[in-house]
């Protein structure tokens, strides 16, 4: 509703451009409450922000406005972003006023995901829950899933994050009693030196190359993990969940790599053979520091992987197929680093969990 008049954000192209960079928000304003009859305005953003601007909608933090699409690569067009290259997803731009101008900020895909993975996250959408604005997204490929709401995270000079909200919570079941002195190395040749740091705490070191180590407990299916990690001189650290020590499986666990040699966050499959490592599924350009603690929040849920850095989303993925059980690792390559307040909720399991049909089982 603006004044005595509604009106309506609509995907469209703007004619007289080339069709891959003709998208723009189109604009309709009603005849006042009559919702037979409207009339075009000027778009609120485009031409020249892609190919499409599908499900675009407006909304408002503070003084701030934004107006949010959703757009992907390999539609003609690669959507990158300086963090995430080949990105699809929900982009945003942001305007002192409705009218706008809006501003596209340089890295402005608010969920999603990068190097072509189709589906991740496409649409994301504002919610309104106890007074509270809220980002909520679902899955589409290539099987349906439910995200976790987020919070909007605002900068000072209005840029916006996806956050972590802390009534997912409320998913929180019994919390798991770790045995962190009880672990192994995975591969064969076995190079790190590791050991327990307090009563929830992991320290692991490597002269060259990569040590994983597992916990020797099986856990749930559904769990949420959180640690604060600090490399203190490492190439790399991750962790992994759902993983197993049998090498070379087409079918296994999913990790989380921070890499500190290429400057990449990492979403990626843990490999196991007479060597351990990650085989990277998902790259964020962001560089991870030295000497700087990170907290980490990880989830499993049914199919749906979510990961945070620092109360920061990084990761959303759709694993359905990957493990449904397993265990617990953590990586370490060249170098030194400490994984500690280590901590695992089991999570509450979905009502009507994804299941495999029979003739892809």
């Amino acid at each position: 509703k603006v004044g005595d008049s509604y009106e309506a954000l609509i995907c469209a192209q703007s004619p007289g451009y080339a069709p891959l960079g003709a998208a723009v928000i189109a604009r309709y304003r009603s005849d006042g409450d009559n919702l037979q009859s409207w009339q075009p305005l000027e778009p609120l953003l485009g031409p020249g922000i892609g190919v499409m601007a599908e499900v675009p909608e407006h909304f408002r933090v503070g003084d701030k406005h934004y107006l949010l699409w959703s757009d992907a690569s390999e539609t003609g067009i690669l959507c990158d972003t300086p963090s995430r290259h080949g990105a699809q997803g929900t982009f945003y731009a942001v305007g002192d006023s409705y009218e706008g101008p809006y501003t596209i900020p340089e890295d402005n895909l608010l969920i999603g995901s990068g190097d072509l993975s189709w589906c991740q996250s496409y649409v994301g959408r504002i919610t309104t829950f106890k007074g509270e604005q809220l980002l909520y997204h679902h899955q589409g490929f290539p099987k349906p899933s439910l995200g976790f709401p987020k919070r909007l995270v605002q900068q000072p000079d209005g840029l916006l994050k996806a956050g972590y909200w802390d009534d997912v919570e409320e998913l929180h079941g019994r919390t798991i009693d770790l045995d962190l002195g009880n672990f192994k190395e995975t591969c064969d040749i076995q190079i790190g030196q590791w050991n327990t740091t307090g009563q929830d705490g992991l320290a692991g070191a490597s002269d060259c190359g990569t040590s994983l180590i597992q916990l020797n407990q099986e856990l749930p299916a559904d769990i949420h993990l959180r640690c604060s990690v600090t490399a203190e001189s490492a190439s790399r650290w991750g962790i992994t969940v759902r993983d197993t020590d049998q090498g070379m499986q087409d079918i296994t666990g999913a990790a989380l790599v921070g890499d500190l040699k290429h400057g990449q966050w990492i979403f990626g499959k843990p490999v196991h053979n007479w060597t351990s490592f990650v085989r990277p599924i998902e790259r964020i350009h962001e560089a991870p520091q030295k000497n700087q603690a990170y907290r980490v929040d990880l989830f499993v849920r049914d199919i749906y992987l979510e990961v945070y850095i620092d109360g920061i989303w990084l990761f959303t993925r759709i694993i359905a197929d990957y493990r449904r059980e397993g265990k617990v690792g953590f990586m370490i390559d060249t170098g030194q680093v400490k994984f500690e307040s280590i901590h695992v909720w089991e999570l509450e399991p979905f009502e009507h969990p994804f299941e495999t049909a029979p003739e892809e089982a």
